[in-house]
């Protein structure tokens, strides 16, 4: 299987602009339906549960990107912080989660990527920093040698209307530019994680600069 470099066929498909990042989740897919995609250029793939993304990155292309895009509890952290073909951890849901991504990279003498989630609707089941909680811990996250910070990630509520998120998506790049005011050391917010099959237009809109797709990506066809 060659690697293709560009995502062309599929984000041409879909409407995509070039620079959105498309992460194709394979949860709960097979070798064949993954093979598909990556022969028609998709290169980032994203798994939210560790051990499946160690058997699917042993079995896949090595140019393949992995993001781990989970919760990602504290004691398989460093399964994935050593993973040689890991591009980003977009769940990075705590300032204690991010000691240890730090201190675990500390030890491989890795600066591993991440996002850090938010919990933008402030939804009772899901992770992620309240957004007035992660303004609190900036200045200790800043600290971090060993993570890089590239931005923020958000899981939008389900909903019919990918309207009814919109505001959710729009909180998400507001805190973004609330960060961007102060002057960082290595805390960055180059990139917002946020948009599934049933809203990424919505998302890339609202400025998106990665979506994660899984439905709408396996099958072939918008709305799926």
């Amino acid at each position: 299987m060659q690697h293709i470099e560009e995502q062309n066929d599929i984000k041409k498909e879909l409407g995509i602009d070039p620079q959105v990042k498309i992460v194709g989740v394979t949860k709960n897919r097979s070798f064949e339906e993954i093979g598909r995609i990556l022969e028609r250029g998709q290169k980032d793939l994203g798994e939210n549960r560790v051990q499946e993304l160690m058997a699917k990155a042993e079995h896949l292309p090595q140019w393949v990107s992995w993001h781990f895009i989970g919760h990602l509890q504290r004691n398989k952290e460093k399964y994935v912080v050593r993973m040689p073909q890991l591009a980003l951890i977009h769940s990075v849901d705590s300032l204690r989660l991010a000691r240890k991504i730090s201190q675990e990279a500390s030890r491989v003498q890795r600066v591993i990527p991440v996002l850090l989630q938010v919990n933008i609707a402030r939804e009772d089941r899901k992770y992620g920093f309240a957004p007035a909680a992660l303004l609190r811990e900036l200045d200790e996250l800043d600290k971090l040698e060993n993570i890089d910070i590239r931005g923020l990630m958000t899981m939008a509520p389900l909903q019919q209307d990918p309207e009814e998120v919109r505001p959710f998506f729009a909180g998400l790049r507001g805190l973004a530019g609330e960060i961007k005011k102060k002057q960082w050391k290595r805390l960055k917010m180059e990139e917002l994680s946020m948009g599934m099959s049933q809203d990424f237009k919505v998302a890339i809109e609202e400025g998106a600069t990665i979506i994660r797709l899984g439905r709408i990506l396996f099958s072939n066809k918008e709305g799926a």
